[in-house]
């Protein structure tokens, strides 16, 4: 009896250490789908990925009984050979959609909180195999330090509401670096299952091929042969990616990295790569080649903006690459050479790239847990090395105080690590989407509403509207021969277009673009390389209908347009004028739609903004701006009379029951542009310089005066709006004392302007000055 409790007691001695990681395991896992659901809970986890959105807009038909009918037209895969049916993003990682699918096979229909459960289990597993990694290769202090530090980061909050790309790909990259980390020699059958993990990771974030090559020259394989086994296992992992990309796009990267050297370059201002117009699908290397020039420049750029990265979680990555020498220094005599020479391989290649290519946080966010891993380590290591140090070795301290320090030390080293990280966590969150909203779910209600329950809807952002509606939609752009084969001009109803697709800037397509968009008409002619990317503010969509009205074919237009069409520009201008002078909107209208479709340019897009703001269409006016402002992006003057469509737009809306949520995202989007006007306004001399040619022209200074009178009054009273006391929403004290700034300095430079002494008046009514208010009010 008791030699057979020896034995039990025995198995479960051996089993404690591989019991005690499981426990871990489990309670990481739990950590993981915790921070799911309070990001899911809290509407910060709403679906905004292409890749997942576009997979659920198919599987949404299909289960709703409607069948694949859904259009997924990508541009870069567009001929007219193309094959009209679902696919696979063609730009984005496909590895996603084994999340998403997951949960759709398990349940038979798409659910968003459990796709968002499943990514954080994973963020978890990750936490687990760093902790087994970090404790490996210090100690265990050093592996809770790199836990915290990972749970703690932005990306990894923010993955485990959205299951993006990067969730996956830090995951399974952690899994590797913890599998490789922990093998002193690397078999044939460890060669297959090593490559067959970093080709996953690769998958969901290209960049982990970089630790391909330290891998291949490690001296780990034994055989030495046995890393050819790893190289053939990552090959056969990412080939299929690779064929499909090259039948697609002409080159075996996806094009999303491809084309990244070119974003924000001067030929492509504004990531007008992805929509700039080529006749054939063009190399990227060599437009890498033949854009060198701005691409260094672009990196000196983005130097200026290195504190926006660091703000947020990339002061990891930084400082990581700062002590590199000291642990290559530490590390390489203790047979370390591997875990060594990876993250100095990789790291400051990730600066790299990140400099050369746009400051974002999905970059290079897959480098999270190894950044944390680095971070930590090394402030252990300083804290051993402080404790070897000859000096204090002499110093006459207790032996307890000695064994402690380094911990001691660590610790403290550890702590603003910690807070910064929090600190950045939480102002990535609350940057990204208010508590409580779902801008998916409020924008697919809105357009709801708007659109008929019968018709195709062409969109270029077809996620927020498919899962919530099930209907068949069509990705906009599309080539113009598969616009012409599919008879889209007879069966699209209605265009869905958010703001960014009229603000991108870049050449003759994006004007084509615009025109199309503006005056409602089917497009394109050109050959797009890439499909349209969504910028980070439109989480909060601003949508826009237009109605898809079939142009009348050339000779069957009514006899006066045929007669505009024939009369020189310069006559139609001088009528447009005139028009606008007596107040004939209608006349305008049609004056302003035909200079337009003659010669689209950014004085036309702002008339005819103008005659929309006039009649009171305050979505059309907003649409036409947003247009001026991507053919002028500079321009203070439509950004101001955007920010004022806006604003007349909010009060519109605030007046309708239930519809308070849509008027406050569009009095943020009122400020937003309020603030664009006042930061791209020169001052008075210059302004006066630009109108006559002379600062000193008494009439260009009164007309610089009135311009920027009126910026200041629009900036002034749309802080006025989003502070003051609304419903159940508190007063914002310092909204209204800057509003009261601006509008005092508005009525300095026009002391007789009837809207500025009222909306100075109602600043100083919601602030209890009721006597000055006087002032400036009507009285009754």
């Amino acid at each position: 009896m008791i030699r057979r409790w020896r034995e039990r007691l025995a198995f479960l001695a051996a089993l404690a250490p591989t019991a005690l990681w499981g426990l871990i395991a489990v309670l990481l896992t739990a950590v993981g789908v915790g921070i799911a659901y309070w990001m899911h809970h809290r509407q910060i986890g709403v679906i905004t990925d292409l890749e997942v959105l576009d997979f659920l807009q198919v599987v949404a038909n299909v289960a709703d009984g409607k069948g694949i009918k859904t259009f997924i037209l990508r541009p870069i895969a567009l001929t007219p050979q193309s094959p009209i049916a679902p696919m696979t993003d063609l730009y984005h990682p496909p590895l996603p959609l084994f999340l998403w699918g997951a949960a759709f096979a398990f349940l038979g229909h798409t659910a968003e909180r459990y796709s968002a459960y499943l990514a954080g289990a994973l963020v978890g597993l990750t936490a687990t195999f760093l902790a087994v990694a970090t404790a490996q290769l210090t100690n265990r202090w050093a592996a809770f330090m790199a836990v915290v530090l990972f749970l703690g980061a932005p990306t990894t909050l923010l993955v485990a509401g959205l299951g993006h790309p990067a969730a996956l790909a830090m995951c399974l990259f952690a899994l590797w670096m913890a599998v490789v980390a922990g093998r002193s020699t690397w078999t044939n059958r460890f060669a297959l299952l090593n490559g067959f993990l970093l080709g996953l990771a690769a998958m969901a974030q290209g960049l982990s091929l970089l630790a391909a090559p330290v891998v291949l020259m490690s001296r780990r394989w034994q055989p030495s042969g046995a890393r050819w086994v790893f190289a053939l296992a990552l090959l056969l992992t990412v080939l299929p990616y690779a064929v499909r990309n090259w039948r697609w796009a002409g080159h075996p990267f996806s094009p999303w990295k491809a084309y990244a050297f070119l974003l924000d370059t001067r030929p492509f201002p504004g990531d007008s790569i992805y929509r700039h117009a080529f006749e054939q699908p063009p190399s990227p290397f060599r437009l890498a080649i033949e854009n060198a020039r701005w691409i260094a420049a672009k990196a000196k750029e983005n130097l200026k903006r290195l504190r926006q990265i660091i703000s947020s979680w990339g002061w990891v990555l930084v400082v990581g690459t700062i002590l590199n020498a000291l642990l290559w220094r530490r590390w390489a005599g203790l047979g370390l050479q591997f875990p060594t020479a990876l993250m100095v391989t990789m790291l400051p290649t990730s600066l790299l790239l990140l400099l050369t290519t746009r400051v974002n946080l999905f970059a290079i966010s897959f480098l999270v847990p190894l950044a944390c891993l680095l971070t930590v380590v090394t402030a252990t290591s300083l804290a051993e090395s402080l404790a070897s140090w000859q000096g204090w070795q002499r110093l006459d301290l207790p032996l307890a105080l000695r064994w402690w320090m380094p911990s001691l030390t660590a610790f403290a080293l550890s702590l603003p690590l910690l807070g910064g990280q929090g600190q950045g966590a939480w102002a990535l969150i609350q940057s990204l989407v208010p508590i409580r909203f779902n801008p998916a779910f409020s924008s697919a209600a809105f357009g709801a509403r708007l659109l008929p329950a019968k018709g195709v809807l062409a969109t270029d952002e077809p996620r927020w509207l498919a899962f919530y509606w099930r209907r068949p939609l069509v990705w906009l752009p599309c080539h113009r021969s598969d616009w012409e084969r599919l008879s889209l001009d007879k069966k699209v109803t209605h265009f869905w277009v958010s703001p960014s697709a009229l603000l991108q800037v870049g050449g003759d397509a994006d004007r084509a673009l615009r025109v199309a968009l503006v005056l409602g008409q089917p497009f394109l002619n050109r050959f797009y390389p890439v499909a349209l990317r969504t910028a980070p503010q439109t989480l909060a969509l601003t949508p826009f209908l237009i109605a898809a009205k079939a142009p009348a074919p050339d000779g069957q237009q009514p006899p006066e347009v045929q007669a505009l069409y024939r009369q020189p520009l310069e006559t139609l201008q001088g009528e447009f004028q005139k028009a606008m002078h007596r107040k004939e909107t209608a006349r305008a209208l049609l004056l302003a739609s035909v200079i337009l479709q003659r010669q689209p340019n950014y004085p036309h897009f702002f008339n005819l903004g103008n005659v929309f703001l006039a009649q009171g269409r305050w979505m059309d006016a907003i649409r036409a701006y947003q247009a001026a402002l991507g053919e002028a992006p500079s321009s203070f003057a439509a950004a101001n009379n955007l920010a004022w469509a806006y604003l007349q737009l909010a009060e519109t809306l605030a007046r309708r029951p239930g519809w308070d949520w849509q008027a406050n995202l569009m009095l943020r989007q009122a400020d937003n542009w309020a603030n664009y006007a006042l930061d791209r306004c020169p001052d008075e001399r210059t302004l006066a310089q630009m109108l006559s040619g002379s600062p000193d022209d008494p009439k260009a200074r009164t007309m610089a005066q009135e311009t920027i009178a009126q910026l200041l009054d629009t900036a002034g009273w749309v802080d006025f709006m989003l502070g003051r006391t609304m419903g159940n929403r508190p007063q914002v004290r310092w909204r209204l004392k800057r509003a009261l700034q601006r509008l005092q300095r508005a009525h300095q430079l026009l002391p007789d302007h009837p809207d500025i002494k009222y909306h100075l008046g109602m600043v100083y009514t919601e602030l209890g000055r009721s006597d000055l208010a006087q002032r400036y009010l009507p009285k009754r």
